[in-house]
């Protein structure tokens, strides 16, 4: 993946509050066949986030990204949609779309704006979230797949990696080994809290907390 310019972040074919992309944002992202123990940390961290006067980044798709934007939205903040398709015949996701204002939400899109959704589109828009935000959040990984892409880049970037880490059965080999690899563990929403609140107090660094990616 290939981080985009600060023109290119700016010239991406939008919807909605195009001021969003100068706002504090944090990227969460997950499998689209999460659990229920996932969707509702997902949602959760959504409100969590709003609550902080976090923007929420995430890859628009069903699932871990679908709860986040919902709990965002519900608490009354800010989400940021990248999609992996172009903005012709697009709509917001069913379940939020009734919380929508002319200033709380942004799609965005690096495709020509007939683009059909591609399995490339939805890889490539990974690193357009990361571009867009501060810190990566990481419910529910596999040891393929988007998700883990997503989280294998932000090592790579020296970003903030959070990875939630459960308590108890069923825990997700993806997340484990990105926590292996340097992640930083959220096993509960009070430890993503005092995390979240150290990225907006510029304390929470990636390459000072995480190890180098072997």
């Amino acid at each position: 993946m290939v981080s985009m310019s600060e023109n290119q972040i700016a010239n991406l074919n939008h919807w909605g509050n195009s001021a969003l992309l100068g706002s504090g944002a944090v990227g969460i992202c997950g499998s689209r066949n999460a659990d229920d123990q996932a969707l509702a940390l997902a949602e959760r961290f959504g409100r969590l986030m709003a609550a902080e006067g976090l923007v929420v980044v995430s890859g628009n798709a069903r699932g871990v990204d679908d709860m986040a934007q919902y709990g965002a939205l519900s608490e009354g903040g800010s989400v940021i949609s990248v999609l992996a398709e172009g903005l012709e015949g697009w709509q917001p996701r069913k379940r939020y779309r009734d919380l929508i204002t002319s200033e709380n939400y942004l799609a965005v899109s690096e495709f020509p704006h007939d683009a059909r959704w591609r399995v490339w589109h939805a890889m490539q828009r990974n690193g357009t979230i990361l571009d867009l935000s501060q810190a990566l959040v990481v419910v529910q990984s596999g040891e393929a797949g988007g998700t883990w892409e997503a989280g294998i880049e932000c090592l790579k970037r020296r970003m903030p990696l959070l990875v939630v880490q459960r308590q108890e059965p069923p825990e997700t080999e993806g997340n484990a080994r990105l926590i292996a690899k340097g992640g930083l563990p959220v096993a509960t929403t009070a430890r993503l809290k005092a995390l979240l609140r150290q990225l907006k107090n510029d304390e929470l660094r990636g390459s000072a907390q995480q190890r180098p990616l072997l």
